[in-house]
This record gives structure tokens, C-alpha cells and sequence, in this order.
């Protein structure tokens, strides 16, 4: 099959062309796309996971050389959701805060969403810091974390802890943030950054 199904008779036929996985005839089902864009996929998630799994529960000192760079083009906004898709997140409703001061940040976190440097391999999923190492690595962007504020003051992390993790431990100082539009003004009250 070299176009994207449209139909469940195209859909049919990619399944008859086989082998195709669960994996994979979900993944197309969702995307849209070809068996063959299934297929790579999941060869390059594969490929992505084993260099992953070569870092995970290293200390710093080995992780391979990286820049936190952060992506700040809007229309990446939608990934400071793990798994989200374009259409499922409206980028509009997304304020970008730059330079904002990784202590701040810090100080006004709840205790529960407060990960210190050292608990980038025991707080949360691994593989994400680790997949998040090997993506920085290899001279990719990421989008910033969502803050979100808590009704007594504090912030919590609405996406990207595991970015903000690994940013962390590397010792990044200024980053921007994400906040939504209708709570921009209280976010920055809370990091007293105008």
C-alpha cells in the first residue's frame, strides 16, 4: 500500500498486503497513515528505546553530551502533552513565558510535582527522561512544560515533567514556560515575574 487508507476498504487492504501488527494497524488507524510510515515508525521508536534504555539509571556524569533546547514554535505546542495530536489541543489557548528562573519554578511547585536533580531515574517513568536525554542528544527540540497554578498559589506541572527533570539535573538556570492563556496572569503572580 503506497497512499493512506481514506476508507475501511483501503484500510482492508493494507491489512491483506500483511504482516502488519496490532501495533501497527493502530497506529494507522489513528494517523492515517500508510503501512510503510507504520512500519518506520515503529523502527524508529525501537531504534529511540534501545538508546534509551543504554542511558537509563546512568548518572550524569555518563549521559551522552546534549543542549537543552526548547522548541518554541507554536504549532509544536501540542506536544507538551504526551501522545497528543495536533487537533486534540488548541495552541491558541498556549502562552509561551520565556527566561523564566528554573528556582522560581522550584519554590512555588507542590511538594508532590517538586522532583530534585537526583530523582530524575526514581520519580516518574524512566523511559520518558531517558527518551527525552536521547532526543536532546541528538540535537532535537522539545517543547517547555505546562506550569499550572493550584488554588492556594503553588504550580504544578500540566505536561513536560520529565523534560523539566532531565532540564534540571543538567543544571539549566532560565527556560520558557508554557501556561494557559486564562491563567497567565496568576502564573506569573505565583513566580513574581512580570
Amino acid at each position: 500500500m503506497t497512499s493512506k487508507f481514506s476508507d475501511p476498504n483501503s484500510l482492508f487492504a493494507a491489512i491483506a498486503d500483511g504482516p502488519i501488527s496490532s501495533e501497527e494497524l493502530l497506529h494507522m488507524s489513528l494517523s492515517g497513515c500508510t503501512h510503510e510510515e507504520a512500519r518506520a515508525h515503529f523502527k524508529e521508536r525501537a531504534r529511540v528505546r534501545k538508546a534509551a534504555d543504554a542511558i537509563e539509571g546512568q548518572p550524569l556524569e555518563t549521559w551522552p553530551a546534549f543542549d537543552v533546547r526548547w522548541d518554541l514554535d507554536q504549532r509544536s505546542f501540542y506536544r507538551v502533552y504526551d501522545g497528543a495530536n495536533p487537533d486534540q489541543v488548541n495552541a491558541d489557548e498556549l502562552v509561551l513565558i520565556p527566561d523564566v528562573s528554573l528556582a522560581a519554578i522550584d519554590a512555588a511547585l507542590t511538594p508532590h510535582w517538586h522532583r530534585t536533580a537526583e530523582e530524575v531515574w526514581t520519580v516518574g517513568s524512566p523511559d520518558k527522561a531517558a527518551r527525552a536525554i536521547v532526543h536532546w542528544h541528538e540535537g532535537g527540540r522539545m517543547t517547555p512544560p505546562l506550569i499550572i497554578p493550584t488554588s492556594d498559589g503553588r504550580l504544578t506541572i500540566g505536561g513536560g515533567n520529565h523534560r523539566l527533570a532531565v532540564a534540571r539535573a543538567k543544571g539549566t538556570a532560565l527556560l520558557p514556560v508554557l501556561v494557559k492563556e486564562d491563567q497567565e496572569t496568576r502564573v506569573r503572580d505565583i513566580l513574581q515575574f512580570q
